[in-house]
């Protein structure tokens, strides 16, 4: 995403090029990936799928009916939680990815997660991504929880093990 919005910024036009072989869309794919989609962004739906859209349609398409569709909303042995959770994890430990870590914690806030369970998931991910992840997890979790008006009740605990 952050490198399609790059070429995006740049000018870089899809207009002219040949097209991209696409496959028929899969209706229910769409679907589920669609309610998956509003389920997690709530009222920012609209909003990133205008983004996704302008980024380039097949990217929409693909967030809705693979990425939502087909891995956040498939049936399973994990709920839309704890799915999110996961995402949460897998995010805590890149490098400049907070929108969409910022997107993802607030997502899983609307799927029935606690500001602890997120950070307790942020401070397990310091142990497998270090430092430096985890210090720009941990400030992007305290903004979210100050924006969503949610107090996380334990502070993070620093390198040295005090709060």
């Amino acid at each position: 995403i952050n490198s399609l919005a790059a070429v995006h910024e740049v000018g870089v036009s899809r207009e002219g090029r040949a097209s991209w072989a696409e496959e028929a869309p899969d209706a229910d794919a769409s679907t589920v990936g669609r309610a998956t989609l509003q389920e997690i962004y709530g009222g920012k739906y609209e909003r990133l799928r205008a983004r996704m859209e302008t980024l380039h349609p097949l990217l929409d398409r693909f967030m809705e009916e693979h990425a939502y569709g087909r891995v956040l909303g498939r049936g399973g042995a994990l709920s839309i939680r704890m799915r999110e959770l996961c995402t949460v994890a897998v995010l805590a430990g890149q490098p400049d990815v907070a929108p969409q870590m910022t997107s993802h914690v607030y997502g899983s806030l609307n799927v029935g997660a606690t500001i602890e369970e997120v950070r307790a998931v942020v401070e397990q991910a310091r142990l497998v991504f270090g430092e430096e992840a985890f210090a720009s997890a941990s400030t992007t979790l305290t903004e979210v929880s100050t924006r969503a008006g949610r107090r996380v009740l334990a502070a993070p605990l620093g390198p040295d093990g005090e709060g």
